[in-house]
């Protein structure tokens, strides 16, 4: 019996830290897509994002929302930069912590950490928020920016930047 229940809670952790990776996945797969694979060419980023069907949050103009799942992405490319963003916590629950995230970015697109900061904000339930700014470099000169809110995670949107 011992040994059934000790299996049972090693799956359950594995399940549980699989639908986390999914999540990290999910928004690097997102990022890369649609932010990453233009950083050379980022004119076209907006028209990929209409072509696969995405349109425009009526609230956030720039804002292009992918749903996966229960979970609302968003992707913003602009002139200067590209930036996907989310909700982190959702029903009480977060998609991913810092460190998973930070290892993640790190690995994934060959980012180095140049500097970290923290400095607070307002969120959209107008509490102070409490974010933790990291900066990236990559080998092709470009810079990244992660916002992650410390607090208030369901209120405060976790941003990843590129600068173009």
């Amino acid at each position: 019996m011992k040994v059934f229940y000790v299996s049972a809670l090693i799956l359950m952790s594995f399940h549980a830290s699989a639908a986390q990776n999914s999540h990290l996945n999910d928004f690097a797969n997102i990022f890369d897509k649609y932010c990453f694979d233009f950083k050379n060419d980022h004119s076209a980023a907006g028209a990929l994002l209409e072509k696969d069907g995405h349109t425009r949050n009526p609230e956030f103009q720039d804002a292009y929302e992918i749903v996966i799942g229960t979970v609302d992405y968003a992707v913003t490319p602009q002139n200067y930069d590209c930036t996907a963003d989310v909700l982190i916590k959702r029903n009480g629950k977060s998609l991913f912590t810092h460190a998973e995230l930070n290892t993640y970015l790190i690995k994934e697109f060959e980012l180095t950490e140049t500097s970290r900061s923290s400095f607070d904000d307002v969120a959209l339930n107008n509490r102070n928020t409490q974010i933790r700014q990291t900066d990236y470099t990559a080998p092709s000169g470009h810079n990244y920016r992660l916002l992650f809110p410390l607090d208030n995670q369901e209120s405060y949107y976790m941003t990843f930047t590129i600068d173009w």
